[in-house]
Order: structure tokens, then sequence, then C-alpha cells
């Protein structure tokens, strides 16, 4: 492309306003405005002056180079607030919003030898062959914000996308972006939106780990496409991008960037995966309208033009751009990087896609067109609405398919029958359609029995989740969505096969948030769950309150006044027993231990006393015999029956964060500030074993069966075992500050400092759920004996019950 060797006359950038100019040369002057200060201060003042305001206004009658199918014909009030005032903005989009991502399945990348090869954040250096644990085995492309590499971690033995924003870039609110389009990315975990396994910095730069997808995007298929794509596969791409799609919206996520880079077919079976939450925005934290425009000129809604509030229906207008783009091989709103698109997109609808190609569907173009209608109000409510839309489309394509195939089949064989004589005798065989042999399929679920819809090549079958249930099914991949609409829950798995001659069963949970309480008038710090199938939730808090709540109860909690601010909470296994502990920064220092009755929260015997400093930990030994508390001035093991009490270890007492008993009551495991993880053998009151994690404090520890589990400030979860480090679990992007093992040791949960709780697979070591349930740090965990509940106590005063998928 070339360069303007020169500033242009102010009247040819006018015209570039206008959108008047010839694509190569819009697209060469903006390489040049980009760089040069000169014309970006003329344009503010061409756009200051009256004569150019008033053109605006008057449509100016130049016409030269100008293209007849985009001609203004005129130029409304709402057209010179887009252009002029905001050009800044509009300009600085074109760069900041190009899109990323590479054959590594993030986007879309440059691979021109005209670009700059990879250089390190820091040093500008040449390609890196390490960056942290990850070997770096290439450049898989460059993007706008930065460089896409092929990464390899040698600890899960898997290879990655690494995505390196830009050294040049590195500000602190592009930082900021990258983290935070990993964190809404991962926040929304869908089989229709790219994984993200870690956002981790490397000399101060953030990069995001992610799956080495195999395949193209949508533009690339587009791009190697003459004329519009099969009608089949405009539904299905259209219906698994507004599923991903949904799945985000549930989250309170928007995504702000759909376009056809941003959609992934992924090798073999062209599954799409929506990448790139770079411009993704929480619906909750807008607040009014905003001067910024983000978004790709060409797909971007009228009203992320003008900088108002945004909602999911913003998301429905970019992909109504990208149903319309495969449907008739044209781009609704001329030019993805030009300034028209903008202006386009506010004043000049496209044709019905019926009309640009004959083949497309009326009900199909009737759709396309409600999404591009510039006032939300008359777009489809939301990205279900349009999953829902396109699955009707696809059913009734898939049954005129199924009748033409019936004729030509019949219409064949009859004419065999009369051939060999045998045309009455034969016809009635033709009738009877052929099928595959069914497979038997279990299901389970969770209690309350939940109303489901199995979907398979257009067909729906319902089936009530609960209680064991097989069915007889033909082979093929299907899908499951809940009949009623679930705000906070969503299927957990959402889909399956179905392979000839292999039965299977399948265990469906719905699985997210189930209830809620903010009885605690400051900072929840600690929580424990009494014994059985619906346990009752202890919280304390930093208002002094010890607080009882049973889920399964319409009762308000119980909740009674501590003398102290509390720390941390334990329930007797025998669920008898609930003790508190904790204790004021300034005098009285109230640190003794108290206990009461779970039943009535009556105090029960007397106080513990001999901290003399605030106790962090309390944990009941597994026989009820014993309580360990923990604090600043090392451990204490209390004898339950008489209140006796001895240290654990009398030399150079630690400070300690965590404690947990291991399943037998002979060993404690515990954290301390020092980065240290410690097993202790209670009896001999000696260390077993020390492993050291680094300086970062260590804040959550237990035992997983024979291994220990810890998690502290720098935000990894590691497992030991046999002296040494097993795993680490990499995903948290704050100190991670609870942890919790599901009874059967298959499942973790884990929170941190930005409220994000996570649950891995412990035979996978990977993340099988991710929520944002809290607004605040997860300050406490605890799993209920069912191992299919679990309850968080957050800095948000929220004390919250989630429901959890099943372990594998």
């Amino acid at each position: 492309m070339p360069a303007q060797a020169s500033c242009p006359p102010s009247g040819e950038l006018e015209q570039f306003l206008l959108g008047r100019l010839e694509d190569e040369d819009s697209l060469s002057l903006e390489f040049h405005l980009a760089s040069c200060t000169v014309c970006q201060q003329q344009l503010t003042t061409i756009a200051a002056e009256d004569e150019f305001v008033q053109a605006l206004r008057q449509h100016s009658q130049a016409t030269s180079r100008v293209d007849s199918a985009t001609q203004l014909t005129e130029a409304p009030e709402e057209l010179v607030s887009l252009l002029v005032p905001h050009y800044k903005q509009i300009a600085s989009a074109f760069e900041e919003t190009a899109a990323f991502v590479s054959s590594a399945g993030l986007g879309e990348v440059s691979t021109r030898n005209s670009r700059p090869q990879f250089q390190s954040p820091l040093s500008e250096a040449a390609t890196p062959t390490t960056l942290g644990r990850y070997e770096i085995r290439g450049i898989l492309g460059h993007g706008g914000m930065g460089t896409v590499l092929h990464g390899f971690d040698p600890l899960l033995k898997r290879s990655l996308a690494i995505k390196v924003i830009r050294a040049k870039l590195l500000s602190q609110e592009m930082s900021a972006r990258l983290v935070r389009e990993a964190q809404a990315a991962a926040a929304v975990e869908h089989d229709h939106i790219v994984a993200v396994y870690a956002v981790e910095i490397y000399d101060d730069a953030p990069c995001i780990m992610m799956p080495l997808l195999r395949g193209v995007t949508l533009k690339q298929r587009l791009e190697e496409t003459s004329g519009p794509l099969p009608l089949a596969e405009i539904l299905r791409i259209g219906r698994e991008a507004a599923s991903g799609l949904a799945a985000a919206h549930a989250a309170g996520l928007i995504h702000c960037d759909i376009k056809p880079a941003n959609l992934w077919l992924e090798a073999p079976s062209d599954r799409v995966k929506v990448l790139d939450f770079g411009l993704a925005i929480v619906r909750d934290d807008q607040e009014g309208d905003s001067t910024e425009v983000a978004g790709t000129p060409g797909f971007i809604a009228p009203e992320q033009a003008r900088g108002q509030a945004l909602d999911q229906r913003t998301d429905v207008f970019s992909l109504g751009c990208v149903l319309y783009r495969m449907a008739t091989d044209e781009a609704p709103f001329t030019g993805e990087r030009h300034t028209r698109a903008l202006w386009t997109v506010i004043s000049d609808p496209p044709p019905p896609a019926l009309q640009k190609n004959a083949a497309v569907p009326a009900e199909l173009s009737d759709l396309i067109e409600r999404m591009l209608s510039r006032d939300p109000q008359n777009r489809p409510a939301s990205a279900a609405d349009v999953v829902a839309a396109l699955e009707a489309l696809e059913r009734q394509l898939l049954a005129q398919q199924q009748r033409a195939l019936r004729r030509r089949w019949l219409a064949a064989m009859f004419v065999v029958a009369l051939l060999s004589g045998c045309g009455v005798a034969m016809w009635g065989m033709f009738n009877a359609p052929t099928a595959a042999t069914p497979v038997k399929i279990t299901f389970s679920g969770d209690e309350p029995p939940l109303e489901v819809m199995l979907r398979c090549d257009g067909k729906e079958q319902a089936l009530t989740l609960g209680r064991e249930k097989t069915l007889e099914l033909p082979p093929g991949d299907y899908t499951i969505r809940a009949v009623q609409n679930q705000t906070k829950r969503v299927l957990v798995p959402d889909h399956f096969s179905v392979v000839a001659e292999q039965p299977q069963s399948l265990r469906i949970a719905l699985v997210g948030e189930l209830s809620r309480h903010e009885m605690h008038t400051q900072e929840v710090t600690g929580l424990a769950i009494s014994p059985g199938e619906n346990g009752t939730v202890f919280s304390v808090g930093l208002d002094r309150a010890l607080v009882a709540w049973n889920p399964t109860s319409s009762n308000l909690p119980k909740f009674v006044d501590l003398p102290h601010s509390a720390r941390c909470v334990a329930v007797s296994p025998n669920g008898k027993d609930v003790a508190t502990a904790g204790g004021n920064k300034f005098p009285p220092a109230e640190l003794a231990i108290r206990v009461f009755k779970t039943s009535d929260l009556s105090p029960q015997g007397n106080s513990l006393d001999g901290h003399t400093r605030m106790i962090n930990a309390l944990a009941y030994s597994p026989t009820d015999k014993q309580l360990a508390s923990a604090g600043a001035d090392g451990v204490i093991l209390w004898n339950t029956s008489t209140g006796d009490s001895q240290l654990l270890s009398v030399d150079n007492p630690e400070f300690i964060y965590a404690l947990a008993y291991s399943a037998d009551g002979q060993q404690l495991v515990t954290g301390n500030d020092e980065g240290q993880v410690v097993v202790w053998d209670i009896r001999k009151r000696a260390r077993l074993k020390t492993y050291n994690t680094g300086p970062a404090p260590v804040r959550a520890v237990a035992f997983l069966s024979e291994r220990v589990i810890s998690a502290g400030d720098d935000g990894t979860i590691r497992i030991w075992n046999a002296g040494a480090l097993q795993h680490e679990w990499l995903g948290h992007t704050a100190a991670v500050l609870a942890l919790a093992v599901s009874p059967d040791g298959r499942q973790v949960l884990s929170g941190d400092a930005e409220g994000n709780l996570r649950v891995w697979s412990v035979a996978t070591g990977k993340t099988v759920r991710n929520w944002t349930g809290h607004k605040q740090a997860v300050n406490a965990l605890a799993i209920l004996s069912n191992g299919r509940q679990a309850a968080s106590g957050g800095a948000d005063r929220n004390v919250c019950l989630w429901q959890l998928p099943f372990s594998d």
C-alpha cells in the first residue's frame, strides 16, 4: 500500500471525512493520518469551520470520484455530530480495534512481510526462546495490538497460543484492556467461546494463554469462497455464534466487536468459536452514554457509532451484519476500515438480503432485516431469540431436504422396480424408511426434576432430568437446553454424541448460583457448613456477627452478636458445635475462641483463651476431640473435652494464615506468611515436610487425599506429593484467598481477591467452571457433604450458594 508522500490538500481531507474517496486513496490517507500530527490538527480545524459544517448539512455537490452506489444524498444533523466531534475517537478506533489473533484461534492477524517482526516488550529484542516457563516455538502472526506466539507448556505437555501486547502500547490503559479481555473470555465457559487458560505478566507485558486451535476465521472462509455461503452453513454458523453470545450475555458481558474475523471455524467440523473479548464490557458497569467509539467500522451498531449506551442487542446488530455478509457476499455497510461505514450505518439501511440473493429464504431475510434495525427496540430482544429463530429455519430446511431426498429416492427405486418386473411389490418396501439402530443412553441429574429438550438434526425430544431414565436414541450429535429460561445457571454438559453400538450414561447438572443472603453488614471472612445433605451454612465477618443460614428453608437466617471481629469459623464433624475466633485490631483485643450450639446458637461451655495475637484459622479434627487454631503467634491444639491446650511448635512460632487436618486426623497442614506449606505430625508436634512456594504468603491449604494443595498471593494453585511439587494450576489473575475440596476429592473450588470462583477437575487440572458471583474478594469457601453444593463468602457482604457440576 503506497504511503502519502506529502500532506494532502484540505479539500481531500474534507472528501475523506465525507467518505467520498476511493477505497485505495482512503486507506492510504488513513495510514498517513496515523502518524501526521499536522494533518490531525488540520482535521480539527476543518471540523470547526462553519463552511465545512454547512457543506455537510447541505450535502456537498462535489461528486468527483464518488461511487454512485454510495453517493451521499442527505446529511442529517446526526451525521455531523458523528463525523466531526468524534473524529479522533473514530480514527483511534481503527488502530486499537484492529483484529488481532491468528491461526491460533485468537482473531485476525496479518502475516505480510511488511509487518514488523515480534519484539520483546521491554528489550525490543528478537523473538525470545522462552516466556516464563513456556517454550516459544515461533510466531503465528501480528496484529494491531501485538503478536501471537506459538508456545509450549512443558509442565502440562501441550501447545498453546500466547497473545503478547506490543511494547509501544504498554500504557496502563492498554494493559488493563488486555487483561480484561482474558478475564471476560474466561468468565464465560461455553462450547462456542474460545477458552482462556490463563493471563500472566512477563516483563510488565500482559500475556494471554489460549488454545492452539486449528481451522480458519470466518473472514478467511468468506474470502476463499466465491459467492454466498450455502444456506445450511449460514444457519449453522449464525446459530452457533448466537449461542456463544447468549452465554456471554447471560454472564453480563457484551462482546462489542462481532465480525467475521472474530468467528473461528474450528477444524475439522467447522464448529464456531467466538474470539477476542478485547472490547467486551460488563453490562452492569455502564452508566449512560460514552463519547468513546469502539468496535470495527462496518459491523458496529448505530448506538455504538454514536458512543451511546450499549446492551446485548448491540451484538445482535453486529451478528446481523455477519449473516448479511454470508448470505449476499456483500457487507451491509461499505468499508470495514473506512470512515464512510460509520455514517452509512446510521443513514443508509442496506437492501434486504433477498434482493441481493434470490436463494435466501424470506424468513431469513426478514430476520436479518430486523437484526439490522437502527432502533434497538425493533431488533430481536436477545441472542437467544436469534438462536431460536435460526433453529426454526434449520428445521424447515431439513424438512425440505428430506422431502426432496425422499422424492428422488422413491423415483429412482420405482424405476428399478419397474425394470425388474416387481414394481407393485417393491413400492411398499420403498415407503418403509430405514433408520440407524437406536442406542441406549441413560440420563440422570439433580433433584428437583428439570425439563430439558434434546435436539439432533432439527428434531427435538423432551426429557425430565432427576431420577435415572434411559432413552433409545439414533446416533448423532445432540444439544441439550432447559425448557425454562435460566438466568444464573447453565446446563453441564450442554451437548453429547451418540455413537452406534456404544451405550453410555450421562449426568447432567444445572450449575451456577442457587441463592444468596446479605445478612452481614461488613466483609464476610469465614465459612463453615454442618454435615448432612442439607447442611446449615455458618458465616462470620468483620461486623462481629455469626450467621446461621439454611438455604433449603424459607426462614430468615439466624444470627448472634460476637464481642470481636470474627475472621474464621469451624463446625465440629458431629454437627453439634460451631467455633468462632478472630480478634480486634484495637483494645479490647478479644482473642478468645467461642463455641456455640449449632441448633440455637447458644454459648457452649467456656471460651478458650491462649492466643496473644489475632487468630486467622480454625479447624476441628475428624474425631471431634481436638480443635486447632492459628494466627500470628503460631498453632494451638485444644482438647475439646477439657479445654486444655498446647502449642504445635514451641520453637519460633510462625505467622499462620490457614490450616487443615488430614482425613485420619494424624497430620495438620499450615500455610504461612513466608510462602511455606508445612505438614505436621500432630502426636510428635514436629514438622514432616516443608514446601516452599516462593515469597508470596500462602492463604489457603487443604489435604487432597494423600497430597497437599495450597494457594496464595501469587494466584497459583499447587499440589504437593511425596516431598515435591506435582502440579501447578494457573488461571487466577489475583491472589487466591480460599480453597475447598469436594468430599470425593475429585473437584477443588477456589476463590480469589477479584471475586472469581473456579471449579477445578483434579483429574485433568483444568477449570470446569468459572463464576463471578461476588463483586469483591472471595474470602471463604466450603462444600456441602453431598458434594453437589458449595457456599462462598465475600468482601461484598454476600454469602452465596452454588450448584456444582458432577465430578469426573
